[in-house]
């Protein structure tokens, strides 16, 4: 980067709650925002909180006139236009779609004007890449001599446990380049050059030193009141294996079969679309992903003891419950040693991912995007699921302090369950976890998954779930911790203003990357 860089002149249009402003002031490089402009006028008053000094423009973006924009002398714009026209659980209108007409204005003017910028930075969701207003905007970049690259990166490649897939373009006025080769393709990872800079897991490199990311200075247990709950866990991995001796001399293989299965989710694979929490036939949106669930057919038998056993009481039949009871605390007895974290247990809480997003390797631990006390019932009580939502079980996400993985937050979140978000596990008691998994398994077969009695709604409720909390997402999305939110929003407007906000640690990269000296 320029050792003398000049102080930018920065234009934020669609500026939100100020998540590109934040990322302005992360990249370390000199600037000043000239103007913000957004209609959304909750997301203006917030963003006037954080940036009091900052000019704030709620004046639609259609209105700007090339006279307007030559007389601000702008240096740099960072955009994020609206998603919906692109969203893959959208019409996809793209161009035809209202919603887009600011943005072809804004490249109209781009066009126009005499003093262009020499940076662009845009940010979408994956899909844009594919759109009418995708071309349009490279077009133009082309016309007005922009060298360009496109990114599509999601947090979790930077350490951060969020799958938040976004396309993301930097652009750099000719005859200037940037400091890497670039391609036509489109980049699923940052430049060489920017790898020493673009981890998140540097910024917390004194919390792994600390212990912070040890689970139990997470949870507040001791190393020996885990290793008791392990312990016992081991033991009864005999008793287990002294059931299925039974179930070889006993005559009656089946049943004893059916009684096993309810305790096969300690080899749940979340990448094998066949054995998903889910298995009606759907597909459901996450960040981008299609994740398709399996619905095999099933046999008239089959659907028989499905249909009795959604009539029964209870969907665990205290045959089942009997038979596994000494078993449900869960340790892996199959890799010869217990586990050391809780994300060990309840293996089919967590939503499929593809293979893909394995190779992005290990995020720092969630715990250090939670709020303190997390898992304190008294304090989160007014985030704690409603009941009438746990008969959504199979389709919950459900992470804890140990994940280092969640799903997309959109603006959704907080009023729907289906693919808005992941929820938090306060609860820290294995066998909590694992009669939950089991139930979890036993509903994800039922064809009837309304019959629940009062036994499955105290298994769900002593999980203690609950949604993030706006602070929590902000921290996901890497918002500074002096970020505030003021007074008088309710939840569901922050989650909806976080919801359409974007991470504000890949931006800062892409800004470093893209102002570095040739």
């Amino acid at each position: 980067m320029a050792a003398l860089m000049k102080c930018m002149r920065v234009l934020e249009l669609y500026s939100g709650m100020g998540g590109m402003h934040c990322a302005l002031t992360k990249s370390g490089i000199p600037y000043e925002v000239v103007m913000a402009m957004d209609i959304n006028t909750n997301a203006n008053n917030i963003y006037s909180q954080n940036f009091p000094k900052t000019v704030v423009n709620s004046s639609a973006i259609e209105a700007m006139t090339v006279k307007h924009f030559d007389d601000l002398k702008i240096d740099m714009i960072l955009m994020s236009p609206p998603c919906q026209p692109f969203t893959r659980v959208g019409k996809q209108k793209d161009t035809d779609d209202v919603r887009t007409k600011s943005f072809l204005h804004v490249l109209d003017v781009l066009q126009k004007t005499e003093k262009k910028p020499d940076y662009i930075l845009l940010e979408n969701v994956k899909g844009f890449e594919c759109s009418d207003s995708r071309q349009r905007l490279i077009d133009t970049l082309q016309a007005c001599h922009y060298n360009y690259q496109e990114f599509l990166l999601t947090p979790l490649q930077f350490g951060i446990p969020n799958l938040r897939l976004r396309y993301f373009i930097i652009a750099k006025q000719q005859p200037s380049a940037f400091n890497f080769d670039t391609s036509d393709q489109i980049l699923t990872t940052v430049p060489e050059c920017a790898r020493g800079w673009s981890s998140w897991k540097q910024v917390a490199e004194k919390q792994e030193e600390s212990g912070l990311n040890q689970v139990c200075a997470c949870y507040g247990r001791t190393d020996s009141h885990l290793n008791q709950q392990m312990d016992a866990s081991s033991k009864s991995s005999n008793q287990k294996r002294n059931f299925e001796n039974l179930k070889l001399e006993s005559g009656d293989s089946e049943n004893v079969n059916k009684r096993l299965k309810l305790d096969d989710t300690k080899d749940f694979d979340a990448s094998n679309d066949a054995q998903t929490a889910t298995k009606k036939c759907a597909s459901i949106e996450t960040d981008g992903l299609n994740i398709t669930c399996d619905n095999e057919p099933k046999s008239d038998g089959d659907n028989k003891e499905k249909s009795s056993k959604a009539q029964e009481k209870s969907l665990i039949s205290v045959e089942a419950e009997d038979a596994h009871k000494e078993i449900l605390s869960g340790a892996d007895k199959d890799k010869g040693s217990p586990p050391d974290c809780l994300e060990n247990y309840g293996e089919n809480f967590r939503l499929p991912f593809t293979e893909e997003h394995k190779l992005y390797g290990s995020c720092l631990k969630l715990h250090n995007f939670l709020e303190d006390d997390f898992n304190n019932v008294d304090i989160y009580k007014d985030y704690l699921i409603a009941e009438k939502n746990f008969k959504r079980l199979v389709i919950m996400d459900i992470v804890n302090g140990c994940s280092t993985k969640t799903c997309c937050f959109t603006k959704r979140y907080g009023h729907y369950m289906d693919g808005a978000g992941s929820l938090v596990l306060m609860t820290t008691d294995i066998q909590a976890i694992r009669k939950a998994s089991v139930l979890k398994d036993t509903v994800s077969e039922l064809k009837n998954r309304d019959e629940w009695s009062d036994k499955e709604y105290s298994i769900i409720r002593d999980l203690k779930l609950r949604y993030f909390t706006p602070r929590e997402i902000a921290n996901l999305l890497c918002f500074p911790s002096t970020y505030k939110f003021p007074e008088g929003f309710s939840k569901r407007q922050l989650y909806m203003l976080l919801g359409n906000s974007l991470n504000v640690h890949i931006v800062s990269v892409l800004i470093k990357l893209m102002t570095a000296c040739d």
